[in-house]
């Protein structure tokens, strides 16, 4: 099932932002490409589209800003 949503909000900024979120059975993942000054909305699109699927391939249980952040507490848990 495909849910879709979308907020707009008044902004300064001349960029844009779009989150794409992934519900899987026991995890779920999300890309959140940023724009910036004359970058088309439609390429933040685009690249949001790229990293999604390409983390879906992968098969992978996290993707790789997140797997990082989890060899802190991997290594704290198997220093004990």
């Amino acid at each position: 099932m495909i849910e879709r949503t979308a907020g707009y909000a008044e902004t300064n900024s001349t960029g844009t932002a779009v989150t794409f979120r992934a519900d899987y059975e026991n995890d779920l993942a999300s890309v959140n490409p940023s724009g910036e000054r004359g970058k088309p909305a439609e390429e933040v699109g685009e690249e949001a589209v790229r990293e999604l699927v390409a983390f879906d391939a992968e098969d992978a249980a996290a993707d790789r800003y997140l797997a990082d952040q989890l060899l802190v507490w991997l290594t704290i848990a198997g220093a004990n």
